[in-house]
């Protein structure tokens, strides 16, 4: 896909290392810094996108890509972001499957937002050149945020639970991950594209947390 970054209003450049056209800096409250692009594909028109027996169709999405800088180091927010946010829960996925209501509405109103569902260490995969690296993949979501849009689209399961990955660079960190109101608001559901709204303020919190030198990390955002 296609990547273009977006332009800031001032039409300078952000010093990020990121390509040579500028970035915007979108302000996620006391986030440090945050870079966004929009990423496409190629545009059909709408009906294009209905499926078609025996074939594919192709249509066009358009995704912020959020890049949020620390100074804190990989390890560092690595460590937070394990003290924040909680492993998941099995129980959850019993919940739903039992059909247990009760269970999954006290869960909704009491428990965690986010979860992670595995983290992955790819940095230790650079060992077979010689180096290591510190690079991680985070899955983060909720079951019962999920159930809540695949129970109207089916196709927002491909986003849940959503991926971000952290990774070392000068001078500290970044975290980045594409937008979740743009991934569900693609479906053109409103019930969906709520749910994507609440999971961008809930990941800012938890960024937010996790990146900010001097923010004390550790329970619920």
């Amino acid at each position: 896909m296609r990547r273009e970054l977006a332009e800031r209003s001032d039409g300078s450049a952000d010093g990020s290392g990121s390509p040579p056209l500028a970035a915007r800096r979108l302000a996620l409250g006391a986030l440090p810094l945050v870079a966004a692009c929009t990423v496409a594909a190629a545009q059909p028109s709408p009906k294009s996108a209905e499926p078609v027996s025996g074939g594919s169709s192709t249509r066009t999405i358009s995704v912020h890509h959020v890049e949020v800088r620390s100074t804190l180091s990989a390890e560092q927010v690595h460590a937070r972001m394990l003290a924040v946010v909680p492993r998941l829960d099995p129980r959850l996925v019993d919940m739903l499957r039992r059909g247990d209501a009760g269970a999954v509405e006290r869960e909704r109103r009491d428990g965690p937002a986010l979860w992670i569902f595995e983290v992955r260490d790819l940095g230790s995969l650079l060992a077979v050149e010689g180096r290591t690296a510190h690079i991680y993949q985070y899955e983060i979501g909720n079951p019962l945020t999920a159930e809540s849009m695949v129970r109207y689209q089916a196709g927002a399961a491909q986003y849940a639970p959503l991926r971000l990955v952290l990774y070392e660079v000068a001078g500290g960190s970044v975290i980045a991950y594409d937008r979740p109101s743009d991934l569900f608001g693609q479906f053109g559901d409103e019930r969906v594209a709520k749910v994507g709204r609440d999971l961008d303020r809930e990941l800012e919190a938890v960024l937010r947390q996790v990146t900010v030198s001097g923010q004390p990390a550790g329970g619920r955002p």
